[in-house]
């Protein structure tokens, strides 16, 4: 089973996505990057998703220790602060989501990345990168304030 580490402080993001996402990977979470850092020095994982924005290490800076070390795992970098997500590719992220997201865009842009005969994409558009595909809705997105809410509604918290 592939294992996937997750990163986020908001309790109610990191609890839903670790119950949606355990139904098909082993799931690892972390609530900053430096227990990120800590777990991966415990355990390698196959997939890694930052929140860019925590609490002692930002995403930002677990993104750049990840690198640094020399590890390549795939790295999923997610925010609310969708201006700051760019910055991510350079540092290394392979994908983004912009918060909220819905659950099956976080499907599908893992099992893209977990595909070991795909490369890294490159939309080129509107300066975004990866593969962010539209269309068919899911039942769940993943909202600010803890919340997962049915995709299409207008609900904010």
């Amino acid at each position: 089973m592939k294992r996937i580490l997750i990163a986020d402080d908001d309790l109610g993001i990191l609890q839903a996505m670790e119950s949606l996402l355990s139904r098909r990977y082993r799931v690892i979470t972390a609530r900053d990057g430096e227990e990120v850092l800590e777990k991966l020095s415990q355990e390698p994982v196959d997939l890694v998703i930052l929140d860019l924005l925590m609490p002692l290490l930002d995403g930002e800076g677990a993104l750049v220790a990840i690198r640094e070390r020399g590890l390549r795992y795939p790295v999923i970098v997610m925010s609310a602060h969708g201006d700051r997500l760019g910055r991510t590719r350079l540092l290394g992220a392979d994908d983004f989501l912009a918060k909220p997201f819905e659950f099956r865009e976080l499907e599908r842009t893992i099992e893209r990345l977990l595909r070991s005969d795909a490369p890294p994409s490159d939309s080129g558009d509107s300066g975004k990168f990866g593969s962010r595909p539209g269309g068919a809705a899911s039942s769940r997105r993943f909202d600010r304030g803890s919340r997962l809410v049915p995709a299409g509604s207008s609900q904010r918290p």
